[in-house]
Parts: structure tokens; sequence; C-alpha cells
């Protein structure tokens, strides 16, 4: 019951388990064409692993001749569609392992027919809520133009929106923003800002988690999210809706351009954002444009540092199947490049691994390069969102700073321990 629940929920993250589930895959795929009938609990399972393999946009790889027969198993699905003959079960959950069920035509048909209870849900996200979000496409605001520099970004996350996710992790009860701030950094010297209704920018929302997360989180905000990707914003709309918060913002806009708005923010966030940009400084400065005095910005950037082991590795274009193929020659090479890969939660789903390793854009930094820029700008350095553990080890080094405000010794602890900030670099900053 459990990991039925979480292949529907997560993707996930372990090379030998997704092989499991690859080679359930095909036994699924063979059942199908040989016109067997499955159980409740077997039905069950394998709308499961239909969701995982939508989840994960159907990044396992593939035996030889394995896509030959799905794409025939697909195209006779399609064909009994349109002349209204009886579908099994198996044939719908075995096409639903392969591709989306709304690419198939007529796939909407199927929503009208009677399936095993484990299928119904199987059958909403691959087609009634593709639908849904087709339909909230066309109505998402365009605030500014997307400029030529953020266009091939733009058409990536067109392409694959980041980060697949299906729930949020949000608990608790709303905080004011200095609440969150003197919970997470109680030794933080903070400039007055306002607290009461803050206006917030999410810049660079995708699908919408972090943005949903950050504005139930936080008491009374008023939260505009933006994106390039008009696939990422109505995915991230439809999960808004889902949730119940009607009143969180989401629109098109190049944060390039984010003045044109006329608008002014008590909070920006802009986690894994700038380093995608073609000069992240510039991108940087435009969001301290719009921040208002006392402001606070919450930023994600990669180091270079946490990054050097990652595989280099090239694809010629970053189709679905070279993604594949990609994934498939890494999992079999046995050097420490290679493990890193497969240690990344981003490996396991299609969007991830081509956010990992084959972004469009990609800049990585060392500390010294952001502390530096920090300085020019006069922005007052809050804290690291890091684990509890990790925050000890610092203190346990470094007794003199707490509240792990000094950039400097901060750069001594990375050295030492290049992995603190394998994700990224996330901290707090105020604008003075």
């Amino acid at each position: 019951e459990l990991l039925l629940l979480v292949l529907t929920v997560t993707p996930n993250i372990d090379f030998g388990v997704e092989r499991v589930l690859a080679s359930a895959r095909r036994v699924l795929l063979k059942i199908a064409q040989g016109g067997s009938a499955l159980s409740v609990d077997a039905a069950a399972l394998c709308a499961a692993l239909a969701h995982q393999c939508f989840i994960n946009e159907y990044v396992f790889g593939l035996a030889p001749g394995e896509a030959e027969r799905a794409a025939k198993l697909g195209q006779s699905l399609s064909v009994a569609l349109a002349s209204r003959q009886a579908v099994p079960a198996a044939w719908v959950l075995a096409a639903a392992c392969y591709a989306p069920l709304s690419s198939i035509p007529l796939a909407d048909r199927l929503c009208d027919m009677v399936w095993p209870e484990a299928m119904a849900g199987l059958l909403n996200a691959q087609i009634a809520e593709p639908a849904t979000e087709s339909i909230l496409r066309r109505d998402i605001p365009r605030l500014t133009p997307v400029g030529a520099p953020s266009l091939a970004v733009q058409a990536q996350y067109e392409e694959n929106p980041y980060p697949r996710w299906i729930r949020t992790t949000v608990t608790g009860t709303p905080e004011t923003l200095s609440e969150h701030l003197r919970n997470a950094f109680p030794h933080a010297e903070l400039a007055p800002f306002n607290d009461a209704g803050p206006e917030v920018l999410i810049a660079g929302c995708g699908t919408g988690r972090n943005a949903l997360e950050t504005h139930r989180a936080l008491a009374g905000a008023r939260t505009l999210a933006i994106d390039l990707s008009l696939t990422s914003l109505a995915y991230a709309w439809r999960k808004a809706r889902e949730a119940g918060e009607t009143d969180l913002q989401f629109a098109q806009a190049d944060l390039l351009n984010i003045a044109a708005l006329g608008r002014s923010f008590d909070l920006i966030e802009a986690s894994g954002v700038l380093h995608h940009l073609a000069e992240p400084f510039a991108g940087w400065r435009a969001l301290l444009s719009v921040l208002r005095p006392g402001g606070v910005m919450r930023l994600g950037f990669y180091s270079a540092l946490a990054r050097r082991g990652l595989p280099d590795i090239e694809i010629a274009e970053p189709t679905l199947d070279a993604l594949r193929q990609a994934r498939q020659t890494l999992a079999t090479r046995r050097d420490p490049a290679a493990n890193q890969a497969l240690l990344a939660q981003d490996f396991y789903s299609l969007s991830g691994c081509r956010d990992l390793l084959f972004h469009t854009r990609e800049h990585r930094f060392a500390l010294g390069e952001l502390a530096a820029f920090m300085r020019e700008t006069g922005l007052r350095f809050i804290g690291f969102v890091v684990d509890d553990q990790v925050l000890a080890a610092y203190r346990r080094r470094f007794p003199h700073d707490p509240g792990g405000a000094d950039l400097r010794t901060w750069a001594a602890f990375e050295q030492d321990h290049p992995d603190t900030f394998a994700k990224m670099y996330q901290f707090w900053v105020q604008k003075r």
C-alpha cells in the first residue's frame, strides 16, 4: 500500500528500484499485447506504475524493440477509440506507462467508460488535468515581453517544465515575515521592514511549488509569481486553484524587465533562477531595483565547488530519446562523476535530468563572487538556509559567529566541506 502511494506522488530516486519498475513495465506491455485480463490488485499496481512513469516523464530506459511495441499498442488503442470498441484495461494502463494518454487521439472517450477504481486518478492526471492546463494557459496574464536573452531558457522550460511535483510540504500556522526570519535567524541584525501584508514577488516560479509554499506560509502575503514558461505557469495555476489559493497571482514576465511593472516588493524570491541568465548579476540588479528599502530577498545560486564533480556529458539535442540514452550511459559507468549524478534527485525525472546536466545555460559561482556583489550593492547578508547539523558543524569550527553571517568563514568552511551546498547556495539578504 505504501509503495503504491509513493509511486503516485513523487519520482522514485533510486536507480535499483528504477530497474525493477522498468522491468515491471515490460511485463505489463507483454500482458496487454497477449490479451490477458488483470486482477483488481494487478490493475492497482499497474495504475501506480503508470502514475510514476507520467511523473518522471517517461525517463526509464527501453529494451530493444520495446518502444516499437509500445507505439503499436498506442495505435491499436487509438483505432479502438475511434470505432468505439471495447478497450481492455491492460491496454490503457500499458499505454499510459509509455506516453501521456492525452497524446492519444480521442483519449477523452476513455473518461466515459467504466474502469477499475484504481484507474480513476490516472485518467484524471493524464487526460483531465492537462486539458484544464490548456484552458488556463490561454488566460495567463502577459505582463512584460520576453527579451531575446531569455528565449533559449524559455524554450527549455516550455518543453520541460520544472520541477516535477504533486504535493507541497506546507504545514503549521502562517507566520509574519519577521517571525519567519527571527525563527530562522535569531542572531541576525535586521532593519525594520513592512510586516503587515507583505508584497511578495516569486521571480522564476517554474511549476509553482515554491510559490505556493511561500504564499501559504506568510500571513497576509500578497504574492505575484512570474515565469517565462506558459506551460510551467499553467501547471502552477492549476495546482494553486486545487489548493484553494485563488488570490495567488501567476503571470508571464521576464525578470530583466521587471521594473516595467511599476511595482515594488517587500520580499523577492529568486531561487535557482539567476544562474540561468546570460548575465546573472544584471538580473540581480533588476530585482533589487523593485525591492523596497529594508526589503529582503531569498536567493539560490549554484556553487562551483559543490558541482565540480558532476559528469561532463554532452548530447546533440535534448530529446526524450537522447536524455534517456545519456542517463543509461551514466548508469553503466563506474566513476565518481556518474555516481554523483545518480545520487541527485533531479536525475530521476526528464525535466530534472535536463536541468541538472544539460541546461541550455548555467553559471556556477564561488562564494567570494557573491560576497563581492553584496558589498558593492550594500546588501546585508542574513544567513544561509542549511540543515541544523551543517550549522552546528560551522559553529563548532567558528564559535565567534553563532549566527553564521560571516561569508569569509563560510568560504573557508566550504573548502573543508565542498559538498555543503550540493543543491545550491540558498540564503537571505536585506536591502539597506
